[in-house]
């Protein structure tokens, strides 16, 4: 099941960079495209240059090293919660 999420973002990431990366937009992904110019009228700080600036820098997050680094780091480390004793009562 974790390896079918990472994968799903690994597809993503990859959806999200030949968008970027393309000379039309609008032919890799017309939603996408038309989403990211009508969304100035509704907040001009979401202008399309940023919102492409933001989905580039989120481009390292989603490869596949970087994903199976993080959820092992998630699944390993202990919680600051195993660290120390519970104030909530029992529910024995």
């Amino acid at each position: 099941m974790l390896k079918e999420r990472i994968k799903t973002f690994v597809e993503l990431g990859y959806e999200i960079k030949q968008f970027l990366e393309a000379e039309n937009p609008k032919k890799i992904n017309p939603e996408l495209a038309d989403l990211l110019h009508r969304h100035k009228h509704y907040n001009p700080w979401f202008t399309a240059e940023s919102i492409e600036y933001a989905l580039a820098n989120l481009l390292p997050m989603l490869e596949k090293k970087m994903l199976e680094s993080f959820c092992c780091l998630l699944y390993t480390s202990p919680s600051p919660r195993d660290r120390t004793r519970s104030r909530m009562p029992s529910s024995a």
